[in-house]
C-alpha cells in the first residue's frame, strides 16, 4: 500500500517537473500553480485509458439516459 502513497512517490514526481519550474524562487504559490498547470497541460496522458479510446457501446441505456 506504501508503494502507491504520496509519501513514497512524491519526491520521484516533483524530480519529473523541470528544472526551470522546480528553481523557481520569488514567486507566489498561486504562480507557481498556474506555471505547473501550464506545464502540466503538455505532458501527454500514458497510457491513455481503454474508455477514451472506444467507440460508445449501443447496449441499453444508462440509469441517467433512462432518467431524461
Amino acid at each position: 500500500m506504501i508503494h502507491h502513497s504520496f509519501q513514497h512517490n512524491g519526491t520521484p514526481l516533483f524530480n519529473s517537473i523541470p528544472k526551470n519550474l522546480r528553481n523557481l524562487t520569488s514567486v507566489t504559490v498561486d504562480t507557481f500553480k498556474h506555471k505547473l498547470d501550464k506545464w502540466l497541460a503538455t505532458v501527454p496522458d500514458q497510457p491513455p485509458t481503454a474508455q477514451a479510446t472506444q467507440a460508445p457501446t449501443t447496449g441499453p441505456p444508462s440509469r441517467t439516459q433512462s432518467q431524461r
